[in-house]
């Protein structure tokens, strides 16, 4: 094999091998706004409400929780961490107009980009909280059936796994979701 040869098949491996340790960059939707801040200071004033508003309604009576963007940025920033190879990394959710819009990075095999699902959040005729998937973006690149299923069952594990608890045994009577806020009212069962 003569030298130039040689050299042109050494590149070749040279690229090949470059573009198998790189990943390819699809893209996907920018984030509407900054950065939301994640923090385990928010991970304990989501709990420390959930504690206050258990121990102080009382059966029958009304209660109403208050989340932030920072705070269930936190709670899902927590619960992807736990979770070991999760599909979603560095969670935003932003709370607007009667959705959770969550954007973060995802990264499958040689792929990786944004993403953007708005989700719903609602109750069912027992008052017992609904998530659901209303639309999901990455960029040019659609996201496969599966990775939504796996998606809808980790925002349901997160939402019922950290703020499902203090839910037990509260009849979900609506829940507003604007300007970076979500409120949920419910009562206590008797």
């Amino acid at each position: 094999m003569t030298k130039p040869y040689r050299i042109l098949i050494l590149l070749l491996l040279l690229v090949a091998g470059v573009s198998l340790a790189c990943s390819i960059q699809v893209g996907g939707p920018e984030q509407p706004g900054p950065t939301i801040p994640v923090s385990t200071e928010a991970l304990d004033q989501v709990q420390e409400s959930l504690d206050a508003a258990r121990q102080s309604v009382q059966p029958g009576e009304l209660v109403t929780l208050t989340f932030t963007e920072s705070q269930l940025s936190s709670v899902l920033a927590s619960e992807l961490d736990a979770r070991p190879g999760s599909l979603i990394q560095d969670p935003q959710v932003y709370l607007k107009d009667g959705y959770l819009d969550i954007y973060g990075q995802v990264s499958k095999g040689f792929l990786a980009g944004s993403v953007h699902l708005t989700v719903d959040v609602s109750f069912d005729e027992n008052g017992n909280p609904k998530l659901n998937i209303v639309s999901a973006d990455m960029g040019p690149v659609p996201l496969p059936e599966w990775i939504l299923e796996k998606v809808s069952k980790l925002l349901d594990e997160s939402f019922t796994g950290t703020i499902g608890p203090v839910l037990t045994g509260i009849r979900i009577e609506g829940i507003v979701i604007d300007d970076g806020v979500m409120v949920i009212l419910g009562r206590f069962r008797e």
